[in-house]
């Protein structure tokens, strides 16, 4: 019914969703605030709402993991319409986790992401 590279695409495809969908619910249950990446590290000082602050990073990479899913589904059927979506959601993507990020920890954050250098979670 399917071709072999759209199933073998779409596995992919989906552990990448699996993967993200998976770091959320990590995220979510955490005592300590987490950070966009790695090598960075976030201060539980600078959090108001630690919870309320992991829920909405959660909540960031499970919406990034959704779009992962989507392609998966798309590409068993077409293999090249999944390239597309992937292309179209998961780079422009990481520019949207970015800004999302930015905006969470502007909300959340004891100091403002814009108030200052080495006043926010990048470069530390």
């Amino acid at each position: 019914m399917f071709a072999s590279e759209n199933v073998f695409t779409a596995a992919i495809l989906a552990l990448a969703g699996v993967f993200f969908v998976l770091w959320a619910l990590r995220v979510s249950k955490r005592k300590k605030p987490v950070a966009f990446g790695s090598g960075a590290t976030v201060l539980p000082e600078e959090i108001k709402d630690i919870p309320a602050y992991n829920r909405a990073v959660a909540r960031m990479w499970r919406l990034y993991g959704l779009c992962f899913f989507a392609g998966s589904l798309v590409a068993l059927f077409s293999l090249e319409a999944g390239v597309i979506i992937m292309a179209a959601l998961g780079l422009p993507g990481v520019f949207v986790l970015y800004r999302t990020y930015r905006r969470i920890y502007d909300k959340y954050g004891v100091v403002s992401y814009a108030e200052g250098p080495g006043k926010h979670p990048f470069g530390r």
